[in-house]
Protein backbone atom coordinates (compact mmCIF):
# COMPACT_ATOMS: atom_id res chain seq x y z
CA UNK A 1 0.00 0.00 0.00
CA UNK A 2 1.52 3.35 -1.04
CA UNK A 3 1.34 6.77 0.42
CA UNK A 4 -1.60 9.11 -0.09
CA UNK A 5 0.27 11.05 -2.76
CA UNK A 6 1.05 7.88 -4.72
CA UNK A 7 -2.56 6.75 -4.60
CA UNK A 8 -3.84 10.13 -5.75
CA UNK A 9 -1.27 10.20 -8.56
CA UNK A 10 -2.40 6.82 -9.87
CA UNK A 11 -5.99 8.02 -9.93
CA UNK A 12 -5.31 10.89 -12.36
CA UNK A 13 -6.96 10.56 -15.75
CA UNK A 14 -4.92 10.44 -18.91
CA UNK A 15 -6.29 13.91 -19.70
CA UNK A 16 -4.58 15.35 -16.60
CA UNK A 17 -7.81 15.87 -14.63
CA UNK A 18 -7.76 16.08 -10.86
CA UNK A 19 -8.01 12.75 -9.02
CA UNK A 20 -11.38 11.27 -8.25
CA UNK A 21 -12.26 9.27 -5.16
CA UNK A 22 -11.16 5.65 -5.22
CA UNK A 23 -13.51 2.84 -4.43
CA UNK A 24 -13.05 1.33 -0.99
CA UNK A 25 -11.75 -2.03 -2.21
CA UNK A 26 -10.32 -1.45 -5.65
CA UNK A 27 -8.16 1.32 -7.02
CA UNK A 28 -10.45 2.13 -9.96
CA UNK A 29 -11.69 5.67 -10.35
CA UNK A 30 -15.28 6.23 -9.36
CA UNK A 31 -17.47 8.49 -11.47
CA UNK A 32 -20.34 10.09 -9.70
CA UNK A 33 -23.21 12.00 -11.20
CA UNK A 34 -24.00 13.43 -7.76
CA UNK A 35 -23.07 16.86 -6.52
CA UNK A 36 -19.36 17.77 -5.98
CA UNK A 37 -19.90 17.53 -2.24
CA UNK A 38 -20.39 13.80 -2.54
CA UNK A 39 -17.11 13.52 -4.45
CA UNK A 40 -15.36 15.49 -1.71
CA UNK A 41 -16.86 13.26 0.97
CA UNK A 42 -15.70 10.17 -0.92
CA UNK A 43 -12.19 11.58 -1.30
CA UNK A 44 -12.03 12.42 2.40
CA UNK A 45 -13.28 8.95 3.33
CA UNK A 46 -10.61 7.37 1.12
CA UNK A 47 -7.90 9.55 2.65
CA UNK A 48 -9.05 8.63 6.15
CA UNK A 49 -8.89 4.94 5.27
CA UNK A 50 -5.40 5.28 3.83
CA UNK A 51 -4.09 7.24 6.79
CA UNK A 52 -5.64 4.81 9.26
CA UNK A 53 -4.17 1.81 7.46
CA UNK A 54 -0.71 3.39 7.22
CA UNK A 55 -0.75 4.41 10.86
CA UNK A 56 -1.80 0.93 11.95
CA UNK A 57 0.95 -0.60 9.81
CA UNK A 58 3.59 1.74 11.26
CA UNK A 59 2.46 1.10 14.82
CA UNK A 60 2.42 -2.68 14.38
CA UNK A 61 5.90 -2.60 12.79
CA UNK A 62 7.19 -0.48 15.66
CA UNK A 63 5.66 -2.84 18.22
CA UNK A 64 7.13 -5.90 16.51
CA UNK A 65 10.56 -4.31 16.36
CA UNK A 66 10.45 -3.35 20.01
CA UNK A 67 8.76 -6.55 21.17
CA UNK A 68 6.15 -4.53 23.06
CA UNK A 69 2.92 -5.94 21.70
CA UNK A 70 0.87 -5.51 24.90
CA UNK A 71 2.48 -2.31 26.20
CA UNK A 72 0.94 1.11 25.66
CA UNK A 73 3.54 3.75 24.85
CA UNK A 74 2.46 7.37 25.16
CA UNK A 75 3.91 9.70 22.57
CA UNK A 76 4.10 13.52 22.64
CA UNK A 77 1.25 13.63 20.11
CA UNK A 78 -0.98 11.90 22.68
CA UNK A 79 -0.45 14.56 25.36
CA UNK A 80 -3.36 16.63 26.57
CA UNK A 81 -2.88 20.36 27.03
CA UNK A 82 -2.87 20.40 30.84
CA UNK A 83 -2.41 24.16 31.07
CA UNK A 84 -5.83 24.75 29.59
CA UNK A 85 -7.50 22.52 32.19
CA UNK A 86 -5.65 24.19 35.05
CA UNK A 87 -6.75 27.60 33.85
CA UNK A 88 -10.38 26.51 33.73
CA UNK A 89 -10.26 25.00 37.22
CA UNK A 90 -8.80 28.27 38.51
CA UNK A 91 -11.67 30.15 36.92
CA UNK A 92 -14.16 27.85 38.62
CA UNK A 93 -12.53 28.34 42.01
CA UNK A 94 -12.41 32.10 41.61
CA UNK A 95 -16.09 32.18 40.66
CA UNK A 96 -17.10 30.20 43.72
CA UNK A 97 -19.30 27.15 43.96
CA UNK A 98 -23.02 27.37 43.41
CA UNK A 99 -24.36 25.04 46.08
CA UNK A 100 -28.02 25.54 45.23
CA UNK A 101 -28.20 22.15 43.51
CA UNK A 102 -26.36 20.26 46.23
CA UNK A 103 -28.27 18.22 48.82
CA UNK A 104 -28.48 19.87 52.21
CA UNK A 105 -28.10 23.34 50.76
CA UNK A 106 -31.01 24.60 52.83
CA UNK A 107 -29.44 23.44 56.14
CA UNK A 108 -29.41 26.14 58.82
CA UNK A 109 -26.09 27.79 59.61
CA UNK A 110 -25.09 27.35 63.26
CA UNK A 111 -24.28 30.39 65.34
CA UNK A 112 -20.96 30.63 67.17
CA UNK A 113 -22.26 29.28 70.49
CA UNK A 114 -23.87 26.24 68.89
CA UNK A 115 -20.70 25.58 66.90
CA UNK A 116 -18.60 25.76 70.07
CA UNK A 117 -20.93 23.29 71.78
CA UNK A 118 -20.68 20.81 68.90
CA UNK A 119 -16.87 21.05 68.77
CA UNK A 120 -16.65 20.75 72.57
CA UNK A 121 -18.75 17.56 72.51
CA UNK A 122 -16.65 16.03 69.72
CA UNK A 123 -13.35 16.81 71.49
CA UNK A 124 -14.64 15.37 74.78
CA UNK A 125 -15.69 12.14 73.03
CA UNK A 126 -12.27 11.79 71.39
CA UNK A 127 -10.40 12.48 74.63
CA UNK A 128 -12.29 9.73 76.45
CA UNK A 129 -10.99 7.05 74.09
CA UNK A 130 -7.54 5.72 73.21
CA UNK A 131 -6.43 9.09 71.89
CA UNK A 132 -7.25 10.69 75.23
CA UNK A 133 -5.23 8.05 77.09
CA UNK A 134 -2.18 8.67 74.89
CA UNK A 135 -2.45 12.43 75.30
CA UNK A 136 -2.75 12.05 79.09
CA UNK A 137 0.27 9.75 79.22
CA UNK A 138 2.40 12.13 77.11
CA UNK A 139 1.26 15.11 79.16
CA UNK A 140 2.25 13.36 82.41
CA UNK A 141 5.71 12.60 80.95
CA UNK A 142 6.11 16.23 79.91
CA UNK A 143 5.10 17.51 83.35
CA UNK A 144 7.49 15.09 85.11
CA UNK A 145 10.33 16.18 82.84
CA UNK A 146 9.62 19.88 83.49
CA UNK A 147 9.42 19.31 87.27
CA UNK A 148 12.68 17.33 87.14
CA UNK A 149 14.43 20.18 85.29
CA UNK A 150 13.17 22.78 87.79
CA UNK A 151 14.30 20.66 90.76
CA UNK A 152 17.72 20.13 89.14
CA UNK A 153 18.11 23.89 88.61
CA UNK A 154 17.16 24.57 92.26
CA UNK A 155 19.73 22.03 93.50
CA UNK A 156 22.45 23.63 91.39
CA UNK A 157 21.60 27.13 92.59
CA UNK A 158 21.48 26.04 96.28
CA UNK A 159 24.78 24.17 96.05
CA UNK A 160 26.52 27.15 94.41
CA UNK A 161 25.24 29.76 96.84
Amino acid sequence: MGTVEQRLETERDKDGEEPRAAEAEGGAAQRSDGPPRQDLADVLASIRQLVTAETAARVSKREEAAGLEGVLILTPEMRVDAGREDARSGEILSEGIDASGLPGHGAPILDEEALRAVINAIVREELQGELGDRISRNLRKLIRREIGQILAEERESSSQG
